[in-house]
Formats: structure tokens, C-alpha cells, sequence
């Protein structure tokens, strides 16, 4: 049996490596979604747009 199938890794996988005490640690990588689309890969929910009021302007901030 290969180190990647032990492991539950794909060939193709993205890794991190750190070193921790003096060992070297490989975990999957976390891969952040590139664009809104991917993000809402597979959603398929009902999503309704609405108002968020934050209240009065405070400060210096602008309101658009």
C-alpha cells in the first residue's frame, strides 16, 4: 500500500508542510474558494437579499 493511500491522500492533492519539534507535518491543505461561484458550489437554497440597518453614522465613516 502507497504512503498516500495510508494517508487518505490523492496524488493530485494540494499539502501543507510545517515542521513542529523538529518534525515534519503534511496536512491537506485548506483551499480557499477563488471566486462567488465557487463558493456557492452546490448551494441550493432560497436566498433572500435583504437591509441591514447598522444604525446612525458615528464618526468620520461614509455611508454609500
Amino acid at each position: 500500500m502507497t504512503l498516500l493511500k495510508q494517508v487518505s491522500f490523492r496524488e493530485d492533492e494540494p499539502v501543507s508542510l510545517t515542521v513542529s519539534n523538529g518534525t515534519l507535518v503534511v496536512k491537506k491543505a485548506t483551499i480557499l474558494p477563488t471566486s462567488i461561484e465557487d463558493m456557492f458550489k452546490g448551494y441550493e437554497g432560497d436566498y433572500q437579499c435583504e437591509e441591514i440597518v447598522w444604525g446612525d453614522d458615528l464618526g468620520r465613516e461614509q455611508v454609500w
